[in-house]
């Protein structure tokens, strides 16, 4: 088993509220594209850079800035036929205090990338056709602005909490 880095390296952006969703309920970020090919030892190429991700790999999730009333409506949808109406209305209720947008919101650590499923609790959620499951989530008390990129992009964390003003 490959060693997590603590600090990621790397973020994804995600639209809200699939991000929220991603760091709570939702264990697999849909893609329509993959992370890359898959090497011989499980080293993946991205699509963009002059990097590689290892997976298991810790990465930020950045919530985007783009935000479509429809993803609202499909995220909730689905929600609902898990759920049920009780849970849905408590899970909505916890989103709206978490409509951050522009901004890095948490961390996972994608541990493998799927084309198909039959897990119960990961079939709901994938769309496909490029899954990345995650595990160990974590979503931060006070999100951290920053400006995203498609895909994967490098984070210098250290850079972008000295420019909001945030210190530990």
């Amino acid at each position: 088993m490959n060693t997590i880095a603590m600090v990621p390296e790397y973020a994804i952006s995600i639209r809200q509220p699939w991000a929220w969703l991603y760091l709570t309920y939702k264990p697999v970020e849909n893609r329509t594209w993959r992370i890359g090919r898959q090497a011989q030892y499980g080293v993946y190429q991205t699509q963009k850079g002059n990097f590689n991700l290892e997976l298991p790999a810790r990465v930020y999730i950045h919530a985007a800035k783009k935000y479509l009333p429809e993803d609202y409506k499909a995220a909730f949808n689905i929600v609902y036929e898990i759920y049920g109406e009780d849970e849905t209305q408590w899970i909505k209720a916890a989103f709206l205090n978490h409509l951050e947008v522009g901004a890095i919101i948490g961390e996972v650590t994608i541990v493998r990338q799927i084309t198909e499923t039959d897990d119960p609790l990961v079939k709901p959620w994938f769309t496909g056709p490029y899954g990345f499951l995650r595990e160990n989530p974590t979503l931060y008390d006070r999100p951290i602005p920053c400006r995203g990129e498609l895909g994967f992009f490098r984070v210098d964390m250290a850079e972008i909490k000295r420019r909001a003003g945030i210190f530990d």
